[in-house]
């Protein structure tokens, strides 16, 4: 959780454990995990998926997303794409779970490894 924040550590060894000092954190400046997550270039990946899929205009959609991503943190900024996106998927909801399950990427092989849970799980 701590490295998420952009904080680091310092770990002391104790009776084989490790503990963290409390005067050890500090914050590191300027780091925005919503900014890293959540930014026009994966905006852009999910519209495109959509797109491939033949669901609606990426473009658009895009735009209406960057209107007002910027205005959000990180929890705020996944709420605001579902609802941007639930105005471009059907209301039938069997309909709109189809649409996002062909607007997904090709699983993930399992075989390979790069310790990176990536964007969208």
């Amino acid at each position: 959780m701590f490295a998420a924040r952009g904080l680091y550590r310092r770990a002391h060894h104790c009776a084989g454990r490790r503990r963290i000092e409390r005067n050890d954190l500090k914050l590191a400046k300027g780091f925005s995990l919503a900014d890293q997550l959540f930014n026009m270039d994966t905006v852009a990946q999910l519209a495109d998926g959509f797109g491939r899929a033949g669901i609606f205009d990426p473009a658009a959609f895009h735009a209406d997303v960057m209107a007002d991503l910027q205005s959000h943190e990180l929890k705020g900024r996944i709420a605001f794409i579902a609802d941007v996106l639930e105005r471009y998927l059907p209301s039938d909801f069997s309909q709109a779970a189809a649409a996002i399950e062909r607007a997904l990427p090709p699983p993930l092989d399992p075989t390979l490894t790069d310790d990176d849970f990536g964007h969208f799980i």
